[in-house]
């Protein structure tokens, strides 16, 4: 049940939903989380659904899954990094493109397409030779999303290749990259805003870095 909670979530942040709705929903999510005897799963879909919420204590629920010694927590996190549209993930998610497992680098890659990192573009782009197809499946994905010429060549060269999927998603990928080129295509991105900006009264100021090379240093 509190994976289909998201929209609900999303909607409320939409102001499609009934304030008063929405936060019953959002604190039916929050006491999933913090009920340590609650099924791991569980508390994965839950902190998958809660990411759409402004809250700021949102970030830090992201930030311990993240830390979290589980690896499907660990997972959770970066989809819910994608999910909060908070730019302030983007230098994490592109780090962990680097990550040996299969599930991180995936979902690192979605994440990096649904924050519209374009930071990660060079990332994205070795990628589409990564060993394992939903990887370059997702990769396809965040390159629609983020847009630009060496996007498009990339994505028109996967068009011609052998694998049909891929190449059906490529094709896919650049028609939803013409969407997000419209003038009148509503963005959830200010792109005025200096990622690296004096963040007030953001506990998690100094954790944040989105040019720090050495996140997601993995060892081969």
């Amino acid at each position: 049940a509190a994976q289909v909670l998201g929209p609900y979530i999303l909607a409320g942040e939409l102001d499609e939903l009934d304030a008063s709705l929405a936060m019953r929903v959002e604190n039916a999510l929050l006491s999933i989380l913090e009920n340590p005897d609650e099924d791991l799963q569980v508390q994965c879909r839950a902190l998958e659904s809660i990411a759409y919420s402004g809250e700021i204590g949102v970030r830090q629920l992201i930030e311990d899954a993240y830390y979290a010694p589980d690896d499907e927590m660990r997972v959770s996190a970066l989809v819910a990094m994608g999910r909060s549209a908070d730019v302030r993930w983007r230098g994490l998610v592109r780090a962990e493109l680097q990550n040996p497992s299969m599930e991180m680098r995936c979902q690192a890659a979605i994440a990096s397409g649904e924050l519209e990192a374009k930071v990660a573009l060079p990332d994205l782009l070795m990628l589409l030779s990564d060993p394992e197809q939903p990887v370059r499946m997702a990769t396809i994905f965040a390159l629609g999303r983020i847009g630009g010429k060496d996007a498009v060549d990339a994505l028109q060269t996967v068009m011609i290749g052998d694998d049909a999927e891929e190449a059906a998603a490529a094709e896919l990928a650049l028609e939803e990259m013409s969407f997000y080129a419209d003038p009148d295509a509503v963005s959830l991105f200010d792109e005025r805003l200096d990622e690296d900006a004096d963040w007030d009264d953001d506990p998690l100021d100094d954790w944040y870095d989105n040019d720090d090379l050495d996140l997601g240093n993995y060892e081969e």
